[in-house]
């Protein structure tokens, strides 16, 4: 599996944290378009503490901004792990400033991304 869609589908910011979790490392490409991630999905999806440990969604006691129950798996951030993903879709989220500054922090670590949709 190297390609999944899964725009359209109202999964919000815990839903695709969850569904994204399960994914193989081997991931091409990946639309979430139109499911309602807001700031704190695409914090918990790309998100990293600027000190370069995991994500505060991964710990209650680090922000008062994320839920901590957003990450269903552990690691740098959800989407992190996929290093090979070279196409991601997360247009028409409402990511909001602070998800975007999220979003643009966690896409370093992506290093084959060659196209992404933001709408």
């Amino acid at each position: 599996l190297t390609e999944v869609n899964l725009s359209h589908n109202g999964l919000g910011a815990l839903g695709a944290a969850a569904a994204c979790c399960r994914l193989p490392d081997g991931m091409r490409s990946l639309n979430l378009r139109d499911n309602g991630l807001g700031s704190e999905g695409a914090q918990a999806l790309l998100g990293e503490e600027a000190g370069g440990g995991p994500p505060s969604h991964l710990s209650p006691h680090l922000s008062p901004h994320v839920s901590p129950h957003l990450s269903p798996c552990a690691g740098p951030s959800v989407l992190g792990r996929l290093v090979g993903l070279e196409c991601l879709n997360i247009a028409f989220n409402a990511l909001g400033a602070e998800g975007a500054t999220a979003a643009a922090a966690g896409l370093g670590r992506l290093t084959r991304l060659r196209t992404l949709v933001l709408e």
